[in-house]
């Protein structure tokens, strides 16, 4: 393991530029899809006016703002704006708390307090995005010239799809989704069961399939076979997520582009992990976590991570500081779908049909092909931080292990290492809990706290305590994974 490490000083430094206006609906910040041909190609106005957000010429900005809002709850941006990628990674094994906030301990020891103020954060951030999404789906339904032609409907919806998920696979059952209207009235929300969740963000799927098809946008498509696929591994339909993820490209790739024009728009993963030292690269986290930092007593190329010397520390000032290359900038994209996901899920469905040869054929043809599914950023920070060249990155072919219990847990091993850092974790040892009867503290970090004191008993992200100003809302109707 080399002992090189970015020097935080010779980060970007932030523009003063920045945007703003209108509420969340107008956060402008241009992030695109890889591989895609944008439907947000167009010129960042300096100030939004009125006569801005009227008829089809107000699209762009909405779309910009929509992204913005989906942005920062997913990645977050300064140091006091985590995004669930974060969040979820702390409350599982991804990641451990090098910060001092109690509020973060909370969430690393899996005791949430109702009123812990970084939850009241992330979950805000998250209903607008899905509001934000929506209320430009609606628009351009309105204003477009041939909504069922504009692919950036189909872009709304998918991301109002992607926060019904998130915030599905995240919290609790009992979600209340609130909506205020144009006229300012404000209407309360029912509390929405995890399945209710789920079908909202089917059905946004679906949206987003029918209007990518007109629209000739595949790229659109496969990610909402994608998503699909998601929830209904989620909900336990094996034989329907497989379906859905056929479709999808092994080297299809979602992400959302990032820039130092102002802190909303940077990645707030490396912020919070690199720059403001809150997050470190988790390791064998209370008892259960998995080894990220040395996989079969070497690093995984999967998750790449540097530490100054064997010295350095985060900002609490003992917790060993370890920085993920994954994402190696302020301004380097955040995955948030791929292709590989896809096959993960159908190798997935064939453990679960007891196919073992599939299943390993599956994993395996996925290592074999690793260089070619790293995005640059990472393949570059490979090759800057540790001399790997592109040609040189290649993983060593798995075994069967033998049993049926440890060849779950290998999958999700390789779960884990493909996807980290791109809030799939706390589903994945959720739905072990739930699809494959092991218990909570037999997956999620346990036992006594690095920092002191012990784990909490928590599977999921409780709904915060200023939802209770919904009349509708008084807690979580279930706290089970």
């Amino acid at each position: 393991m080399s002992d090189i490490r970015m020097d935080k000083r010779m980060a970007p430094a932030v523009r003063s530029r920045r945007f703003g206006g209108l509420g969340a609906m107008i956060a402008a910040v241009a992030l695109l899809a890889g591989g895609c041909e944008s439907p947000l190609d167009t010129e960042i106005p300096e100030i939004v006016t009125p006569e801005n957000l009227e008829g089809p010429e107000a699209i762009p900005t909405l779309v910009q703002g929509a992204f913005g809002d989906f942005s920062l709850a997913y990645t977050g941006a300064p140091a006091q704006q985590q995004g669930i990628v974060l969040v979820t990674g702390l409350f599982t094994d991804e990641f451990i708390h090098s910060g001092t906030f109690n509020t973060r301990n909370e969430i690393d020891t899996r005791e949430i307090d109702v009123r812990n103020a970084q939850m009241i954060l992330v979950f805000r951030n998250l209903q607008r995005a899905r509001r934000a999404a929506e209320k430009t789906a609606d628009f351009i339904e309105a204003n477009a010239d041939d909504p069922t032609a504009d692919s950036r409907l189909s872009r709304m919806y998918n991301l109002a799809g992607l926060s019904y998920v998130l915030i599905g696979e995240s919290f609790c059952s009992g979600v209340p989704f609130s909506l205020a209207s144009e006229d300012g009235t404000f209407e309360f929300g029912e509390p929405t069961t995890t399945a209710g969740i789920y079908d909202l963000a089917l059905a946004r799927f679906e949206s987003a399939r029918a209007t990518a098809a007109t629209a000739g946008s595949s790229e659109d498509e496969y990610l909402a076979d994608l998503g699909t696929a998601r929830v209904l591994l989620d909900r336990g339909d094996y034989v329907g997520a497989a379906a859905a993820a056929a479709t999808v490209p092994t080297e299809f790739v979602f992400h959302l582009d990032h820039s130092i024009n102002s802190l909303r728009q940077e990645n707030g993963i490396f912020n919070l992990n690199a720059v403001f030292e809150r997050w470190s690269v988790g390791s064998n986290e209370g008892v259960n976590g998995i080894d990220f930092l040395s996989n079969g007593g070497v690093m995984d190329i999967r998750v790449p991570w540097i530490r100054s010397g064997g010295t350095d520390v985060g900002f609490d000032r003992a917790t060993p500081q370890r920085d993920l290359l994954k994402y190696p900038g302020r301004d380097k994209a955040s995955i948030v779908a791929t292709g590989v996901e896809a096959r993960l899920i159908e190798a997935e469905v064939a453990l679960w049909s007891g196919d073992d040869a599939t299943w390993l054929a599956a994993l395996n043809n996925l290592r074999d092909n690793v260089a070619d599914l790293l995005t640059r950023d990472h393949l570059d920070a490979l090759r800057d931080n540790f001399g790997i060249e592109g040609s040189d990155v290649q993983l060593s072919p798995l075994s069967d292990p033998g049993t049926p219990a440890s060849r779950v847990d290998l999958h999700f091993s390789e779960r884990a290492f493909w996807l980290y850092a791109t809030a799939q974790r706390l589903s994945d040892l959720r739905r072990l809990v739930r699809e494959y009867g092991r218990t909570a503290e037999s997956v999620f970090p346990t036992g006594a706290y690095f920092k002191g004191g012990l784990y909490g008993p928590d599977v999921n992200l409780i709904v915060p305590f200023d939802e209770q100003n919904n009349p509708n809302f008084e807690s979580c109707l279930d706290r089970g994974a």
